[in-house]
């Protein structure tokens, strides 16, 4: 019988418990998903996507030179640069 007790006395608590590790649980996932997720939502568009805006009239002349020109600036950032690789195979 002491068993027994000892038992219904430690199931609320422990039962209590389990949730609040269950919806820590669920609360540090979302945290860490939120974190690790890419805040930067921006399109990128080609530069055949730019000129059928342009053709289309989306975009004006000014608006095509200056999404072409970062297009162009973030390509030749983010790759080496193929004349320097050719050049360092020779």
């Amino acid at each position: 019988m002491f068993l027994g007790g000892s038992i219904s006395d430690i199931l609320p608590p422990l039962a209590i418990l389990l949730g609040f590790v269950i919806v820590g649980g669920v609360v540090i996932l979302r945290i860490r998903k939120s974190l690790h997720s890419p805040t930067d939502k921006s399109t990128t568009y080609s530069l055949s996507d730019l000129r059928k805006m342009l053709e289309a009239g989306d975009l004006n002349d000014d608006e095509y030179s200056k999404a072409r020109d970062a297009i162009i600036n973030q390509t030749s950032n983010s790759t080496p640069d193929s004349h320097e690789k050719g050049s360092s195979d020779t």
